[in-house]
């Protein structure tokens, strides 16, 4: 269990870079700093820690996405 307002950090690797978000856990909600926007989502059965791994992983796989659909149209 994570401590009330104490700001932690967590790095996932992909691609071969490592990249980081920064969260606090307060009240019951999990906050996190992703790519400089804030993204606050409830407590639930998974870690603080794992589940803003997987919001950022969830960031990640985003932005890939929108790059390759963004090549493909300046390409075509």
């Amino acid at each position: 269990m994570e401590r009330c307002s104490q700001v932690l950090e967590v790095q996932i690797e992909q691609e071969g870079s490592a990249h980081r978000a920064s969260y606090f856990v307060e009240g019951g909600t999990i906050h996190a700093s992703i790519a400089g926007k804030i993204v606050a989502v409830p407590v639930g059965p998974r870690s603080a820690a794992d589940t803003v791994k997987s919001l950022l992983s969830g960031y990640l796989a985003q932005r890939s996405r929108l790059r390759a659909s963004g090549a493909r149209w300046t390409n075509a």
